[in-house]
């Protein structure tokens, strides 16, 4: 429950001076979104046959964001969010009896992003500067590339991401699933994903746009390893500048 009364603060600190400043326009080309979300992780340590120790490791982040589009084909766009987890930490002492802790970590990261839309072809990149390490399941590092890649119709698109979408541990460092923009105030997604979770896990996504521009944009994240929960839920909201 505190998490819930966390986030609510959060969001509405947040979004309070959005609701100030936003304004109807149709036919802007420049989006400001901010989000905010929580959940928790597994961090599990595995031995050839048992599992020697788990825990689970709450989050939360903060995201906010601006994109502008170019044309119907290019647009691009930059972020900055703040994540806050616990990380793991080994002392090993004189007789070899390990013990372990887990500090408090926050950080920041610089996100930005471009990508391409030709038809039923979509396609865009990013990179991800951080100000302390993460692991993209090839070590640990400040700098990470990443993009995606999204091809069908409107009824039904396959979307695949890697460390692209965000907030980065509520949509999973990578995920893939299917997209849907039938409706038209409608965008739908339903997929999987993975990391900073331990298994894969269920991701939808559900965004409503307002004929005035704003939209409302909601995550749920549901999964589990080990016996420990790996959920999360998010909301955003975005709207055009002039």
């Amino acid at each position: 429950m505190r998490y819930i009364k966390r986030f609510v603060s959060y969001l509405f600190i947040f979004l309070m001076p959005v609701s100030i400043s936003t304004t109807s326009v149709d036919s802007a080309k420049t989006r400001v979104q901010i989000f905010g979300d929580f959940g928790q992780y597994a961090l599990i340590a595995r031995g050839c046959e048992s599992i020697q120790r788990k825990k689970a490791i709450p989050f939360k982040e903060i995201n906010i964001g601006l994109q502008h589009r170019f044309n119907d084909h290019v647009q691009a766009g930059i972020s900055v969010e703040s994540i806050g987890d616990l990380k793991e930490t080994v002392h090993v002492d004189e007789h070899y009896n390990e013990s372990y802790t887990y500090p408090s970590r926050h950080y920041f990261l610089v996100h930005p992003t471009f990508a391409f839309t030709f038809g039923w072809l979509s396609f865009g990149g990013a990179f991800s500067y951080m100000s302390d390490e993460i692991g993209n399941g090839y070590g640990f590092h400040r700098g990470v590339p990443g993009g995606f890649l999204q091809f069908g119709p409107r009824l039904l698109q396959f979307r695949a991401q890697f460390f692209y979408d965000v907030p980065f541990y509520l949509n999973g460092l990578m995920s893939a699933g299917l997209n849907s923009t039938l409706f038209e105030n409608f965008d739908l997604f339903l997929g999987l994903n993975q990391g900073p979770y331990d298994r894969y896990g269920t991701l939808f996504k559900l965004a409503y746009h307002f004929k005035s521009g704003i939209g409302i944009h909601a995550n749920v994240r549901v999964g589990a390893s080990e016996g420990i929960n790996e959920t999360a839920f998010g909301m955003g909201l975005s709207f055009p500048l002039h």
